[in-house]
């Protein structure tokens, strides 16, 4: 299958939003941001971890925990704080349902749903997902949630969970938007 998605560097961008669409955002590096973590960071620090241990899923392993620890102590920002808010508000007033999909572990939940508090984004925390494999548990939410929903916009900044959206609705039951949001720094 062909990729087929958007590169998007703020909501602003996302135009074509019709009516009663199921708007699915991811939170890290979409939505919420932190202070000196960024791609770069990852990178850096899953590097320096493997030149130690030459160990790629365990440098990764050690790397996700520092993440942790520093999440844990420190407040997200949103991204694109204008855009965004304004986005959400033109999707409410057109009846579009919005639902967030994380690849956080289910175990930080109460952070995430502190993290999105503190950002100052009143949200549902029913409406919040947690799974690594996002196509497989969107497929899922929108069968047993969202059974009427025709139209799906999706926003990530992970061209992985993109594609696993995208391989996960080939099945043109659906008009599937997919955005690939990329943070400008």
């Amino acid at each position: 299958m062909i990729p087929n998605y958007i590169i998007i560097n703020s909501f602003s961008q996302i135009q074509d939003v019709l009516p009663n669409s199921l708007i699915v955002l991811d939170i890290d590096e979409t939505i919420l941001a932190f202070e000196g973590i960024d791609e770069k960071w990852w990178i850096s620090n899953i590097q320096r971890e493997f030149d130690k241990i030459k160990d790629y899923e365990e440098a990764n392993s050690i790397t996700l925990n520092k993440w942790v620890d520093y999440i844990k102590v420190n407040k997200p920002f949103v991204i694109d704080q204008i855009n965004f808010f304004d986005f959400i508000s033109k999707a409410k007033s057109i009846n579009c349902s919005i639902i967030m999909l994380t690849a956080r572990r289910p175990c930080f939940s109460e952070l995430t749903v502190q993290h999105i508090k503190e950002a100052g984004i009143d949200f549902d925390s029913n409406l919040i997902y947690y799974s690594e494999n996002k196509g497989e548990e969107l497929n899922t939410i929108v069968k047993s949630n969202y059974p009427n929903v025709t139209n799906i916009i999706f926003i990530d900044d992970s061209v992985k969970n993109i594609l696993s959206v995208q391989n996960a609705f080939d099945d043109k039951k659906y008009l599937v938007k997919l955005y690939n949001m990329q943070r400008i720094i």
